[in-house]
């Protein structure tokens, strides 16, 4: 796991990826806390973890990213000023039409 946002690699005693850190909230505190300062953060670093999206491929791989580009949400999300405060609506559930 790398979370460039912060800074912090998933590495304690091993390797952690995203999906080994769903609901772990144990690892995810030992995290984020070793040597980054971030204690006032980690409620919310934390709940980020519960359903948490993850792609898996080798960062140390070439990837031709002119196949696979960000999406508009991504876009947004690049140019906001993030404060820790949900910015695009993602905190809410929308309710579907179909049954």
């Amino acid at each position: 796991m790398c979370d460039f946002s912060y800074g912090v690699y998933g590495l304690l005693d091993k390797p952690y990826s995203v999906r080994s850190l769903i609901d772990n909230h144990k690892s995810v505190r030992k995290i984020y806390s070793v040597e980054n300062n971030l204690e006032q953060d980690l409620v919310y670093i934390v709940g980020l973890y519960d359903k948490a999206a993850f792609c898996d491929y080798d960062i140390t791989k070439t990837h031709n990213y002119s196949v696979s580009k960000p999406n508009e949400y991504y876009l947004k999300m690049m140019k906001l000023n993030h404060d820790g405060t949900w910015k695009l609506g993602e905190n809410t559930l929308k309710k579907s039409n179909s049954i």
